[in-house]
């Protein structure tokens, strides 16, 4: 077996997110001013990709982006952050993913065109790409791809960490469980799990997800904390409460993903890993874009300051 290239490889969307604060909502043909606008880099895979450079790992991202000027744009930002776009392909006929955000005051919500991103298809997701990392995440794609990329991971015995996203999420468990058979951790959030399971309350659903095939199943419950199920008990953790305000919580979920893995990679057993995770998303709300993240400095500060974590500090 070759010698992993990076440490993960993500898989999913790549898309530009344009977040415009308004005083009220725009009436027919009307013209308004916008408070403030912010452009960043969004998607889940993005989002998440960027977390783990900046948290020290090597990362790759397979993705697709339209041969445009938003795409351009992304890859030099991805570039910028350390992040391999080797298997990032450049679709002519589609436009790069996009993203708009309005906030009217403290409300948000969001209008997306996937464009390219929903031309990711099961070819991009070969073994020889899966081969190449030490853990895999997909996120946020389309049921084909993410049985293609279940049978890459089985194929080159890579762990595959597996968000569903609202795209996954709007599939049964009977859909899924080929590729929850693949699949070593589970990360969906509380509404996702319900959506696919059909349950309403949360030991159950995660005991029958858990029962589909993953080793483990992390549970995001934002305020609530995570919930881990490794077969056994269900431990729940509790939120690590961010230092001031939140300022945005998107992304924050894929932060804890990067979190996550970086424990994973770290040796540390799955609740603590956890625990980790919870950290970078906890530093991620205090910043405004979706893939705003911490650095590795940032998360060694807040665990270095909170009783309990000298355990997870000196893994890192």
């Amino acid at each position: 077996m070759r010698k992993p290239l990076f440490d993960v490889i993500a898989v999913g969307n790549v898309n530009v997110d344009l977040t415009v604060s308004l005083p009220r909502p725009p009436g027919p043909d009307e013209k308004l001013v916008a408070d403030r606008c912010h452009l960043c880099l969004g998607g889940a895979a993005t989002n998440f990709s960027i977390a783990c450079a900046r948290l020290g790992l090597e990362v790759g991202l397979i993705a697709v982006v339209g041969d445009d000027a938003l795409g351009r744009m992304a890859l030099e930002v991805l570039n910028a952050e350390g992040i391999d776009v080797s298997y990032v392909r450049k679709a002519r006929e589609a436009l790069t993913g996009l993203a708009l955000i309005l906030e009217v005051k403290g409300a948000r919500g969001l209008v997306s065109c996937r464009g390219a991103n929903d031309l990711l298809s099961p070819s991009d997701v070969d073994f020889d790409r899966i081969s190449k990392a030490k853990i895999v995440l997909g996120a946020s794609i389309r049921l084909e791809v993410a049985r293609a990329l279940a049978s890459a991971c089985l194929e080159a015995r890579r762990p595959l960490v597996l968000d569903p996203g609202g795209t996954l999420a709007s599939h049964g468990l009977r859909e899924l469980e080929p590729v929850l058979r693949a699949t070593y951790v589970f990360t969906p959030n509380r509404v996702e799990l319900f959506r696919i399971t059909g349950l309403r309350e949360l030991e159950k659903a995660v005991k029958v997800a858990w029962s589909s095939g993953p080793e483990l199943v992390v549970v995001k419950a934002g305020r609530d904390g995570c919930f881990v199920f490794d077969g056994s008990s269900l431990e729940h953790l509790e939120a690590i409460k961010p230092m001031g305000r939140i300022v945005d919580p998107t992304g924050a979920g894929d932060a804890f993903n990067a979190g996550l893995v970086l424990g994973l990679l770290k040796g540390l057993k799955p609740a603590r890993a956890a625990e980790l995770g919870m950290a970078v998303a906890a530093l991620k709300l205090r910043r405004a874009g979706a893939s705003n993240m911490p650095t590795l400095e940032e998360l060694k500060a807040l665990l270095s300051s909170r009783p309990g974590f000298s355990g997870i500090l000196k893994a890192l």
